[in-house]
């Protein structure tokens, strides 16, 4: 409801409160890493886009929408080349079962990434 209002700042908090409260939520994740996201937090969006990669199996559509966006955040992050491409590489090893919106999403951060050498 805060999002809708674009008050931000204030869904952060309450993301924030969200995952102190409820550490094994996968929805207190999701939003903290969102609001992160749409705060400027980079670095609190990573480290909840990671957190939800790791809580669930490699491969599957929400790993890799985690993954994904993790690789669109870390790539307008100086110096996280090295990270950003390691990961289109992990997540390019699904191409074949992902959905249309993930496909397209990856192919998108392929073309915007030189992660060739």
């Amino acid at each position: 409801a805060l999002t809708a209002l674009e008050r931000e700042q204030e869904a952060f908090v309450v993301a924030q409160e969200m995952v102190q409260a409820y550490p094994d939520s996968g929805d207190a994740w999701l939003a903290y890493a969102e609001s992160a996201g749409r705060s400027g937090d980079t670095f609190a969006a990573d480290r909840a886009w990671a957190r939800i990669a790791t809580a669930t199996p490699e491969g599957s559509d929400r790993w890799l929408d985690a993954t994904l966006r993790r690789v669109a955040l870390l790539s307008r992050t100086a110096g996280a080349q090295a990270a950003h491409c390691d990961l289109l590489a992990r997540a390019g090893l699904y191409r074949e079962r992902m959905n249309a919106a993930l496909g397209k999403q990856l192919a998108e951060l392929e073309r915007e990434n030189r992660c060739d050498g």
